[in-house]
């Protein structure tokens, strides 16, 4: 035998069967197919022979390697190992307590008497067992919350990507470097800490086993879309900066190679462009706030981190297709030339976009033609705008500019960027923060992602779940100009519902994802875009979302069997819920409000052109729309078809109907809904624009118009004081208070208020609806939202929404065929033409059509068609049934129902 001992670092080189380790060593090697015995403590053993280790009652190894030259080797004894890395094959392990981490190169193990492969981890109990999941023996570092029998792997700010292994002692530094490793069932506990990058897994998780990144319990974890910027100087003091004296503006040079992202091009095709810029400055509490791009007029002082803030814009005095005129302080000709123009169109402001600026003499600009030119998008009196993109305008705090590789900022406080003290300031340099396209069974739990979102397009089986996401998309106008719609030409749609949309918020496309419990907020576009089918929006507080005005919403939702459930969501520059060309889905049990921030005639729910196919709207509280005018509650606007809308509160419309149905409204059903505080032109509270075809609207309660609309109307009831149940209207008897002055001065109202007194009027006064009021007892339902006696249901992110189970509606598409523009004239009753050629835009217009015709204009203004021409074949696509033509709404031949007429 030779044993050659040194303190703490021994080395078995030759074979022997007694090599006994009583004392406390640091590295034992084991070079020889030798017996070792343990008997105390040693740190690691290292063995690369086929060597025989037993390790004692009392002894105890904290590090075990057996190298791929270990083939063979076996462990065993009544001692223990913490940590085991198996390199080699064939190796036998009968240790106890034991975290043992097998190489994926690796065939075979033996543990416990178990064969385990390669590319695992695996937990050992105190008998030398493997530990199975949901055993309550588990051993692991942090008892119960590791998952046993797949691989935990840790990361941290204070970690290595290059010597860390993945393990709590020695984690990596990056989550990329755990989404390159992880595999099904394996999870990822992150730190606390700010993780500036794209996590991009390379595998999927599976049914049953999902891949999980969560935050470390009790820590925050951020993911952010930012890089800090530093090397900050004052302005030279030359000529060039003149006009900034005295200014405490300092900039900072960040290069020209800047982020890139994918955007939709007017040819369908996907281009390439700067990402947009997004500027952050934390605050002495450490929250990070965004800046504002300079501009004119400039934010109000007391309103500069209010995008959504009307009082923020400048109001047009004139305008049109190429000119733009506003009050203010006259400057030099061509003052604004290359600065950028954004501008609402016309006086109804739908919509906005941007121009360049070609000229300007005094307050009066010249720019290129838009590229959407319809009469709705361009400028004219009333338009709000902006002035961007102009290095002078940088004259107030919280502004900042690009220019030339530099970035120029004036921080809030007057900070000094020079100081040591300085606050912290970062630039969007990443547009995701969690890229799962094409990726299926993977959780995100609890990790805060800050100037960045995340990307579920053909994604499936995916959670994101108690997560929050700040500022959620860029700025688009400062690259390039457009609306969502298409330049006014909504078949085109298509590219600005997937992730190359700038202003998609966060993304679930795909099928089966679910994003749950969290908060979400602050995007130029959307706050959450859903898209595909059978995904779930549940549970979630989302607000503050296109302050573009683009036709984007807080949340946007298209393609079929979706789930939104039981969400707050709030503040949008247009409407709140975007519902266009959805099918077979339920919202439910959402507060939605404060809708209208930046523009006009729209819902705080709103849809056009859209066959619902039995989507359902109920149990939901929508109030507040803030639009100067044509403001509804729930607005399903022309050609829209086939929804069902009950048991749903709306509140202070103040310039329009609680429910509104814009013509042609085909199909729609309308029960027990309360409606309150409701105007508009239509005289009715549920307003009906004809011509309309079975419409039915049944045991709806109004507080002050009447509800005389609808083809088939029963049971509906109009009361100035139904005598709700909510405390705010115990003084009415007395006061004579109206509801309309009640409602309108309470803040922070919920829709629960509106249930029903026991001597309310509306008690009995409905009809037995199969489906819809099967929840009576005695056979006669209330009209309106509540019923008395049963329990009061609330919407909001606290409503349990449980009960509802899975979508299961069932999707009928009608027969396609085609037309042909030689076969004659399409007349619809001289009353309604539709114009589906126009790159699919499925618009009605009242008045006719024939095939081949090119009218400059319609009653609208717009100019929509286009001439199909007389070449044999050119043909309109349309859904047939029977022998008649009829469009029932839809932007195209997958959506409505087409008859033939005579």
């Amino acid at each position: 035998m030779s044993d050659q001992t040194i303190k703490f670092d021994v080395i078995v080189e030759k074979q022997s069967d007694d090599v006994i380790f009583e004392g406390t060593y640091d590295n034992v090697i084991l070079l020889s197919e030798s017996k070792v015995v343990i008997k105390g403590k040693v740190n690691a053993v290292n063995i690369e022979a086929a060597a025989e280790l037993e390790i004692s009652p009392d002894g105890e190894v904290t590090y075990l390697v057996v190298s791929n030259k270990g083939k063979g080797a076996v462990i065993a004894g009544e001692g223990s190992v913490k940590n085991a890395t198996i390199e080699a094959n064939d190796v036998t392990l009968e240790t106890r307590k034991t975290k043992i981490i097998i190489d994926e190169t690796v065939d075979r193990v033996m543990i416990g008497g178990e064969v385990v492969l390669g590319g695992t981890i695996v937990f050992v109990d105190d008998q030398g067992n493997i530990v199975k999941p949901g055993n309550e023996n588990s051993y692991n570092d942090s008892p119960g919350t590791l998952p046993a029998s797949d691989n935990t792997y840790y990361v941290a700010t204070t970690g290595s990507d290059t010597t860390g292994d993945g393990s709590k002692n020695n984690p990596w530094r990056t989550i990329q470097k755990a989404a390159d490793t992880m595999v099904a069932g394996d999870t990822t506990v992150i730190r606390e800490g700010i993780y500036e990058e794209t996590v991009k897994p390379s595998q999927s998780g599976e049914e049953g086993k999902a891949i999980t990144y969560k935050a470390a319990d009790g820590e925050k974890v951020v993911v952010s879309g930012a890089d800090t910027v530093t090397g900050w100087e004052e302005l030279p003091d030359t000529s060039e900066f003149a006009w900034a004296q005295n200014k405490p503006i300092y900039r900072a040079y960040i290069g020209t190679d800047l982020a890139t992202t994918t955007y939709p091009k007017i040819d369908g095709t996907v281009g390439t462009k700067q990402l947009a810029l997004d500027v952050y400055v934390q605050n002495s509490n450490g929250i990070e706030q965004q800046m504002n791009q300079a501009r004119y007029p400039n934010m109000q002082a007391d309103k500069l981190y209010d995008k959504l803030e009307l009082d923020n814009y400048g109001a047009l005095v004139d305008g049109g297709m190429t000119f733009a005129e506003f009050n203010g302080e006259n400057k030099p000709n061509d003052y604004w030339k290359d600065a950028t123009i954004m501008y609402t169109g016309s006086h109804v402001r739908w919509s906005a976009q941007t121009s360049i600026i070609t000229g300007s003499v005094n307050n009066r600009v010249t720019f290129d033609a838009p590229l959407a030119k319809e009469w709705h998008r361009i400028a004219a009196p009333q338009s709000r705008f902006y002035i961007f993109n102009k290095l002078e305008e940088l004259d107030a705090q919280t502004e900042w500019h690009y220019e030339d590789g530099y970035l120029y900022l004036w921080a809030p406080n007057d900070a000094d960027l020079t100081a040591g003290a300085a606050p912290k300031v970062s630039i969007k340099q990443r547009k995701w923060a969690f890229d799962l396209s094409n990726k299926d069974y993977i959780n995100i739990e609890g990790i805060q992602v800050f100037g960045a979102s995340a990307n579920l397009e053909d994604a499936h089986y995916n959670v994101i779940s108690d997560t929050q996401f700040k500022y959620i998309s860029s700025d688009p106008w400062i690259h390039f100009t457009y609306s969502r719609g298409g330049w006014g030409d909504h078949a085109t749609i298509s590219p600005w519902w997937d992730s190359t949309w700038t202003d998609v918020g966060v993304y679930i496309g795909g099928s089966h994802n679910v994003l749950e419990n969290s908060l979400l907020e602050n995007s130029f576009g959307d706050v959450v875009t859903v898209k595909g089918s059978n995904n779930t929006v549940r549970n979630n507080i989302m607000r503050n979302g296109n302050s573009n005005v683009t036709e984007a919403g807080v949340l946007s939702v298209i393609g079929s069997n979706h789930d939104i459930l039981g969400n707050t969501m709030y503040n949008a520059g247009r409407s709140v819920l975007q519902f266009n060309f959805v099918q077979g889905s339920r919202l439910m049990y959402n507060d939605i409000y404060n809708s209208g921030k930046l523009s006009k005639d729209l819902g705080v729910a709103y849809c056009y052109i859209t066959d619902g196919k039995g989507t359902e709207i109920a149990y939901n509280w929508v109030h507040d729309n803030l639009a100067e005018g044509a403001g509804a509650g729930i607005y399903l606007d022309n050609g829209s078809s086939n929804f069902i809308l009950h048991h749903n509160v709306t509140w202070n419309a103040e310039t329009m109907e609680g429910i509104f149905l814009n013509s042609p409204a085909v199909n729609h059903q309308i029960y027990n809904n309360t409606l309150v505080n409701s105007h508009g032109g239509s005289g009715s509270a549920v307003g009906i624009n004809s011509p309309m075809e079975n419409v039915k609207v049944y045991n709806n309660l109004s507080t002050n118009l009447p509800i005389t609309l609808g083809n088939d109307q029963k049971n509906n009831v109009r009361y100035e004081n139904p005598l709700f149940a909510g405390e705010i209207f115990d003084a009415l008897n007395v006061s004579n208070t109206p509801v309309y002055d009640l409602v309108k001065s309470s803040k922070d109202l919920k829709g629960d208020v509106f249930a029903l007194e026991a001597n309310s009027p509306a008690i009995n006064k409905g009809i037995a609806i199969d489906g819809f009021t099967d929840y009576v007892t005695d056979g006669t339902p209330d009209a309106g939202a509540y019923e008395y006696g049963q329990e009061v249901w609330i919407a909001g992110h606290t409503a349990d929404v449980s009960h509802l189970g899975s979508n299961n509606k069932e999707i009928i598409y009608p027969e396609m065929r085609r037309y042909n523009n030689t076969d004659g004239e399409l007349v619809f009753n001289n009353k309604w033409y539709y114009n589906p050629f126009h790159a699919g835009t499925g618009y009605f217009f009242h008045d006719r059509m024939i095939a081949g015709a090119k009218p400059e204009t319609n009653n609208h203004g717009d100019s929509r068609f286009v001439d199909i021409g007389d070449d044999i074949g050119a043909a309109l696509a349309f859904t047939f049934k029977g022998r008649d033509i009829t469009l029932y709404g839809g932007r195209g031949p997958d959506f409505g129902q087409v008859k033939k007429l005579h």
